[in-house]
């Protein structure tokens, strides 16, 4: 497998740049991205249930 690209952004928006590295936070995500932490954060799945891992 090969990464071809990594990206994130800080806020929820259609488009996340493209990042030169990324670090990742062990049962978080992406550091920095809007949708890091332990519970969903798409807004669609927040309305259905927020403690969603």
């Amino acid at each position: 497998m090969k990464v071809l690209a990594v990206s994130k952004s800080g806020t929820h928006s259609f488009q996340k740049k493209n990042q030169k590295e990324i670090f990742l936070l062990e049962g978080l995500g992406v550091e920095g991205d809007a949708h890091m932490g332990k519970t969903v954060k798409h807004r669609s799945r927040v309305a259905k249930d927020p403690s969603q891992p």
